[in-house]
């Protein structure tokens, strides 16, 4: 399983740094990290400029155009892919030509999947809160 599970790393990685830059994707946790900070620093005064309600509707207005961003450009994912790709074949869609059953490979995916936004998205994301925390009580 670790040896799948690594090279599905590899590949995720090989993909994205393809597509944005090796140093620009390597950056972006950095940025989550600076802009969860400069948000959970900025919390406290934010609250005293609106009220709670108002800035609850605020967020959620925003996650509602991040999810609309994300799905549009999952939606363009495909031909973006094709065209930077061709027709190569990712190892999740290798059930056919692999050794290995469809479950397994899927239950790599899912894990891998799991691990690698963990490291992209969550771990900045905390790491900013919790370094502004000392600054905001």
């Amino acid at each position: 399983m670790t040896e799948l599970f690594m090279r599905m790393m590899k590949e995720e990685w090989r993909m994205h740094s393809t597509i944005f830059g090796q140093v620009s994707f390597a950056l972006f946790p950095v940025m989550i990290f600076g802009i969860s900070f400069m948000g959970s620093f900025l919390l406290p005064h934010l609250r005293e400029a609106l009220p709670v309600g108002d800035l609850a509707l605020a967020v959620h207005a925003m996650f509602l155009v991040l999810g609309v961003m994300v799905g549009g450009f999952g939606l363009m994912g495909n031909e973006m892919m094709n065209r930077r790709f061709g027709q190569a074949s990712l190892l999740a869609y290798s059930a056919r030509s692999l050794p290995l059953s469809g479950r397994f490979i899927f239950a790599n995916f899912v894990v891998k999947y799991t691990v690698y936004y963990f490291f992209l998205w969550v771990l900045p994301f905390g790491a900013g809160y919790l370094a502004a925390a000392p600054f905001t009580g």
